[in-house]
């Protein structure tokens, strides 16, 4: 059936609503010019003087392994409060970090998981962490795209409450003409990604996971480099600028 222009008004009004811009990452190898200019999943090798060695370490003593290293300069879409960051490495525990009932659903940086930050000011060195092929994704480079328009998974995906409303009353005012997904939340990228939409598997927690924490960007489950996050989930990243603090978030299928 034939929308009509009133509806098809409506639509577009709404997807201009919450349409969300995102850096996508294609896994593949690719020529590149330096490799300090790329990003790269299972692979991390720049750091601090202070920071070299085989591998890191979270708070319990346990050994992280080298997960991914991002180069931020150079990407089409980055979220505001990154723009100050040139790198961000993660580390991850051969084990995904359980949850507790202090932190809930999420975790903090340094607990199964560490993740590092350096400005253009921070003076870096080359250093190839140890990887181990049982827990890490291959080493690839990740090649990064602008996806104009990101939209949220449609239950606590990251939708306010009025435009929740919004939609249901357009898909009950408009019975079988309206669907969520085949008219309004039309392309949601569930790759490693920077800004957008995170990529819940179960139902979401939105874009803010705790007061002040909003999601900035994810690493998922990848095919090409062999990564699953126990069952096709990703990990997504959640920053506090006010606080520089970061959590995580992981589920799956």
């Amino acid at each position: 059936m034939e929308k009509s222009d009133a509806l098809k008004k409506k639509i577009r009004e709404i997807k201009e609503k919450i349409a969300k811009p995102c850096t996508e990452f294609e896994t593949k190898n690719f020529d590149y010019d330096d490799e300090n200019k790329v990003s790269w999943i299972g692979r991390v090798f720049l750091c601090k003087e202070d920071e070299v060695e085989e591998r890191p370490k979270d708070d319990k003593g346990e050994t992280m392994y080298p997960l991914a290293q991002f180069y931020l300069s150079n990407l089409p879409y980055l979220p505001e409060s990154l723009k100050k960051f040139e790198y961000i490495t993660v580390f991850m525990g051969e084990d995904f970090p359980e949850y507790n009932d202090i932190d809930g659903l999420v975790s903090r940086n340094g607990k199964g998981w560490i993740l590092r930050t350096y400005t253009k000011d921070d003076v870096l060195v080359k250093n190839e962490y140890l990887r181990d092929d049982k827990f890490c994704p291959k080493a690839y480079p990740l090649e990064a795209k602008f996806h104009a328009e990101d939209y949220p998974i449609w239950d606590g995906g990251g939708l306010d409450e009025d435009l929740e409303i919004e939609i249901c009353d357009l898909e009950e005012e408009f019975d079988d003409e309206v669907s969520y997904y085949q008219d309004i939340g039309t392309d949601h990228t569930y790759l490693h990604k920077f800004g957008g939409y995170p990529s819940y598997c179960q139902p979401g927690l939105g874009l803010e996971v705790e007061e002040g924490y909003h999601f900035v960007f994810q690493i998922s489950s990848d095919d090409v480099a062999k990564y699953n996050v126990v069952d096709s989930g990703s990990l997504m990243f959640f920053y506090n600028e006010n606080e520089d603090k970061w959590m995580m978030y992981f589920d799956f299928y």
